[in-house]
């Protein structure tokens, strides 16, 4: 997982094949499973894909909408909503609550 501009004013995070990066590169190894559980939106949520940048919302998310967090970053979770279709992107942590945690009980 890597983060990467798409403009000047907007970075984005995705993925790239380990293959992709140059010989001998060491990159942090980024684990999703420590933190993941169930979460529900406590009051109306705005996603993005740029929380570090401009923090452009990509989809808002109703008060009550049940989504998976996979990590967290900082202040910010990183967040699985199953809609029309699988969307993934940030949220603020303080937006969210905990509704299923399998490391925490």
């Amino acid at each position: 997982m890597i983060q990467y501009d798409i403009t000047s004013d907007h970075m984005r995070f995705g993925y790239i094949s380990a293959n992709s990066l140059p010989a001998n590169t060491y990159v942090k190894e980024l684990s999703f499973n420590e933190t993941a559980c169930d979460a529900v939106t406590v009051k109306l949520v705005s996603v993005t894909d740029d929380p570090l940048f401009s923090r452009t919302t990509l989809l808002t998310l109703n008060k009550g909408t049940q989504l998976r967090r996979l990590a967290v970053m900082d202040n910010w979770s990183y967040v699985e909503y199953t809609g029309k279709e699988k969307i993934k992107g940030f949220v603020l942590s303080e937006d969210i609550e905990v509704i299923d945690d399998e490391y925490n009980q």
